[in-house]
């Protein structure tokens, strides 16, 4: 999917949605969002996950906040900045946290959606998850 960018209220708003593959009991799915080249340089990220497609497991999707020098390696800057735990046929659930890219400086990121190693889906399932820039 595509990355939408907008400004609310003064902030830079980074928005996408994700399709996840079905984790097939428990193993760890990730679903690599679309490469950020906005300057997230020493920020601090309120990152926001909503769970759009139907579950039907009792797992927990999480959110890392990664980045690249060079736009294809990507490395983990906040390994668990958020977790949204789905339960059985929830329709929308959203949780939203804080990522910390203080200290870090790099021209490219991306959001990374993973399983937490549980059931959570007994088909493809999507997410929308949204950054901002809090500071």
């Amino acid at each position: 999917m595509a990355l939408t960018k907008i400004s609310a209220n003064g902030y830079l708003v980074l928005s996408e949605l994700l399709a996840v593959a079905d984790s097939a009991g428990d193993n760890v799915v990730t679903t690599n969002g679309s490469v950020i080249s906005e300057d997230l340089s020493n920020k601090n990220l309120a990152v926001d996950l909503t769970v759009v497609g139907v579950n039907t497991g009792d797992g927990a999707y999480q959110v890392k906040l990664q980045a690249s020098l060079d736009g294809v390696n990507f490395t983990t800057v906040d390994a668990a900045c958020l977790t949204a735990t789905v339960s059985s046929l929830v329709t929308a659930v959203s949780g939203i946290g804080m990522a910390v890219a203080t200290n870090y400086y790099a021209p490219y990121w991306r959001l990374q959606v993973f399983t937490d190693g549980t059931d959570v889906l007994d088909a493809n399932g999507t997410v929308t998850v949204r950054v901002s820039v809090v500071d």
